[in-house]
C-alpha cells in the first residue's frame, strides 16, 4: 500500500458542494466547534453599532436636522442673489443702453452744428 499524501488543515467553514439539488447554491456546512471567529466579529459589530447609536444617536439625529436646515437657508440664499444679480445687471444694461443714446444723440447733434458753422 502506497503512503496518502497529507490533507492542507482548512480553518474555514467547507462547502458540502458548489451546487445541491436542483442546481441552487448550498450554504456553507455547519462548523461542528460551534460559531467561528467570524460570527462573534459580526456579533460585536453589531453591539458597537447599537451601542454608537444609544450614546450619539441623538447628537447624530440633530447634526443632520441642523445640516439639513442649513442647506435649505444656503439653497435659498443662492436663489435670492441670483435673482438680485439678474435685477442688478438688468440695471446696469438699462443704464448703459440710456447714456449710449445719449453720447450717440449728443455726437449727431455735434457734427450738425460743425457742418453748419463751416463757411
Amino acid at each position: 500500500m502506497s503512503p496518502r499524501p497529507a490533507r492542507k488543515a482548512h480553518s474555514g467553514p467547507r462547502l458540502q458542494s458548489e451546487k445541491g439539488r436542483k442546481g441552487l447554491p448550498r450554504k456553507p456546512a455547519e462548523n461542528p466547534n460551534g460559531p467561528g471567529p467570524g460570527n462573534e466579529e459580526i456579533r460585536e459589530g453589531a453591539n458597537v453599532d447599537k451601542i454608537r447609536d444609544i450614546l450619539f444617536g441623538s447628537q447624530m439625529r440633530d447634526y443632520d436636522k441642523r445640516f439639513t436646515r442649513l442647506e435649505e437657508r444656503l439653497s435659498q440664499d443662492a436663489i435670492t442673489l441670483r435673482e438680485e444679480l439678474k435685477k442688478r445687471l438688468d440695471t446696469l444694461e438699462a443704464f448703459v443702453r440710456q447714456e449710449v443714446e445719449s453720447l450717440s444723440q449728443r455726437l449727431k447733434n455735434e457734427k450738425t452744428e460743425r457742418t453748419e458753422c463751416k463757411p
